[in-house]
């Protein structure tokens, strides 16, 4: 099996790669099924979001794109403001306000105050043919080295589903905050209906790194 090469990349050098690495494989993304975007949605969307954070890894096989994790690092104010921004278009304003109630929270309680450096998880994301080797563990593995030696007191992640929540807490992060989907669409039948049975709710993880 081809040897994984795995790299890192500064200031969003690498947006137009990770943004349509991103597209070509959020098909199957929780929020992607509940809120579905069109590839032009997700390009304007997720063009200066997530794929514009300023610290990235990325992961090659041979010389194709098969894994990204990437993030921030911000202060608590910027982590409260990280979603505030309003979206023309319904079901990014519906992404944007389900991620900004998720982070709804008082991270005081884990010691996170105003002088806090947080590392702000933006995306973790593996390709279907090379899923099931570890690849999306190691990213995060790597990350939270990379936060630690870079003098941030706290990782924080937002969890979509079970999967992802899981192997966080594998690595020690606790649960900040529980999001009910269900609850959050409760007046929105037809998103109420593409929630998927196995991931019922989201949510927002942390990790204190010293």
């Amino acid at each position: 099996m081809t040897d994984l090469i795995y790299k890192r990349s500064e200031n969003a050098s690498q947006k137009d790669s990770i943004l349509d690495f991103l597209i070509n494989n959020f098909h199957d993304n929780t929020l992607q099924i509940m809120l579905p975007l069109s590839e032009n949605e997700m390009r304007n969307f997720w063009g200066s979001g997530l794929a514009a954070c300023k610290e990235s890894q990325l992961v090659y096989q041979n010389v194709e794109l098969v894994a990204v994790e990437n993030g921030d690092f911000l202060t608590y104010k910027e982590i409260k403001e990280e979603f505030d921004e309003k979206e023309s278009v319904k079901n990014a304003q519906r992404t944007s306000e389900l991620i900004c109630a998720l982070g709804e929270t008082d991270l005081t309680r884990f010691g996170v105050n105003d002088r806090s450096k947080i590392y702000s998880n933006g995306v973790v994301c593996v390709s279907s043919l090379t899923q099931g080797r570890g690849i999306g563990t190691r990213l995060i593995k790597n990350s939270i080295n990379f936060a630690k030696n870079s003098g941030a007191d706290f990782y924080t992640a937002h969890c979509v589903n079970n999967i992802s929540k899981k192997v966080f807490e594998k690595e020690g992060f606790e649960i900040a905050k529980n999001l009910s989907y269900p609850k959050f669409f409760k007046n929105e039948p037809e998103e109420h209906a593409k929630i998927v049975q196995a991931h019922q709710n989201a949510f927002f993880m942390i990790k204190k790194l010293y």
